[in-house]
């Protein structure tokens, strides 16, 4: 199996999975790229006291945010100020940066789906009228939840902590993306992320362009998505034999096991 999450997630999945007994190689489709300007994201966290909620769409919106703390600056995360997190690698990384659980919400760790619908679950009955909040994201992304807190009365606005990028390879994963081009329907794709699809192809194009093997056979290919849009997207672009799967390790076992390949 091929993990296609940033660096600093695949590789924590990718030993998950083989205490689970599953063979998995990572190969990172999207790199992440720290800001230049991190000013905007120092003002942040002089104004941390006066947000109601914080939202962290991934480990490296929290990673990047909590970098950028400005020295002299808030030594702790305010009280007052709950956080919002889409998924427990972000949850964990809130942990680590020293949010206290208390103050985190997230969707429970046996979900099937760790997503803005599934964190609005844990969300939908507060009193978010007139709620100062802010999200923290990359360059982009979804807009589901901030829909869904505008409708029921908060103050939204975004912070951009990241930029993503293609990844930065060495010859390992350049051979390794040789390979799995040269005989694609050898080969299982986890994609966690659309973006990191359409990489994918950016690459193929790429690496094709210098004499490198072009996988004109993507209907062989198979392909885990840990999420519907991704399963789409995966589609579209041709690959043959996508699956939808929990990003659990112990639902991608599953998964692996119960498919007929």
């Amino acid at each position: 199996m091929l993990i296609t999450r940033p660096a600093a997630q695949a590789h924590g999945l990718c030993e998950a999975l083989r205490i689970h007994g599953l063979s998995a190689l990572v190969l990172p489709l999207i790199g992440i790229q720290a800001l230049s300007n991190t000013q905007a994201l120092e003002l942040s966290w002089h104004r941390l006291g006066l947000c109601d909620w914080v939202f962290f769409v991934s480990p490296n919106a929290v990673v990047q945010f909590f970098r950028a703390r400005p020295r002299p600056g808030p030594s702790e995360w305010p009280q007052r100020t709950r956080v919002g997190a889409l998924g427990p690698g972000t949850h964990q990384a809130l942990l680590d940066a020293g949010v206290q659980a208390t103050q985190i919400t997230s969707a429970p760790a046996h979900s099937q789906q760790f997503d803005s619908e599934a964190l609005w679950v844990q969300l939908a009955h507060y009193p978010w009228v007139g709620t100062k909040t802010l999200i923290v994201r990359g360059d982009g992304g979804r807009t589901w939840l901030s829909e869904q807190l505008r409708a029921h009365g908060a103050h939204v606005d975004f912070i951009q902590a990241y930029k993503r990028t293609l990844p930065a390879w060495g010859p390992y994963e350049k051979a390794l993306l040789s390979q799995a081009l040269r005989w694609p329907g050898q080969h299982v794709w986890l994609f966690s992320s659309s973006h990191a699809i359409d990489n994918l192809m950016i690459l193929e194009r790429t690496y094709a362009g210098h004499g490198w093997p072009r996988a004109s056979q993507w209907h062989v290919c198979s392909a885990l998505t840990t999420h519907e849009r991704i399963a789409h997207r995966a589609a579209q672009v041709g690959l043959g034999r996508v699956l939808l799967t929990s990003p659990q390790p112990e639902g991608l076992q599953a998964c692996i096991q119960s498919a007929t390949w």
